[in-house]
């Protein structure tokens, strides 16, 4: 396993292994609808309707080898990812919503001061760096370790209502598009009550997982 930015390479990748398009089996209830291209570094998940992204392929196979690395199970990182694709992108762990205007978002999560602070999402991020203790040199290992103490927080505190804290999220071989629909608290518990919201994520989720699946190292 490779962190990006440890090395430029995180070795053999499922994009070495399978197509960017890969079939995904309809008979899957976890089967996403959406399609996909590639195009360089680039692969396009189009769920139609106007909901897309372009996510940067290292990036995306880096951050699911990162949590799996933590015993993270496949279908609770798909889960998660789903989310991430939607939010921030995967297209860079240096995402500025906005640039660094106050209150916007910035990184895997989207982080944003929504204190009233008027700290830019850049600057948030830094102070939750500080917060949690992570060392903040390596972007990518340090995304990673705050979108999994951030998560444990969030997803603790929503238990009652999604029916998983974080220890059993980690460890769930649950339904992938369950899995991120329960993680919508992570972002925001309001989201649970948006399915507007909710479902491009489970969609993301079961496209991510269905190309990662098998492949973790």
């Amino acid at each position: 396993l490779y962190f990006m930015g440890e090395s430029n390479s995180v070795g053999s990748t499922p994009f070495d292994i399978c197509s960017a398009g890969k079939a995904v089996d309809k008979e899957d209830s976890s089967s996403s609808s959406g399609s996909s291209s590639a195009s360089g570094d680039k692969i396009i998940i189009d769920l139609g309707g106007g909901e897309s992204r372009s996510i940067d392929k290292n990036l995306m196979w880096t951050i699911w080898a990162s949590f799996r690395a933590h015993k993270v199970t496949e279908e609770a990182t798909g889960g998660m990812m789903g989310s991430y694709a939607k939010e921030g992108g995967l297209g860079s762990l240096d995402a500025k919503e906005n640039g660094d205007a106050g209150g916007f978002g910035y990184g895997l999560m989207q982080w944003t001061d929504t204190s009233g602070g008027g700290l830019s999402g850049y600057a948030f991020t830094q102070s939750l760096y500080k917060q949690y203790g992570i060392d903040p040199s390596n972007i990518y290992k340090a995304q990673v370790e705050l979108a999994m103490k951030w998560s444990e927080n969030k997803l603790n505190a929503f238990a009652s209502q999604t029916g998983y804290n974080w220890d059993k999220y980690i460890n769930s071989h649950d339904d992938v598009k369950k899995l991120a629909y329960a993680y919508l608290p992570a972002e925001n518990g309001n989201l649970l009550h948006m399915p507007q919201e909710s479902i491009p994520r489970q969609e993301y989720a079961a496209f991510i997982y269905a190309l990662f699946k098998g492949h973790n190292e």
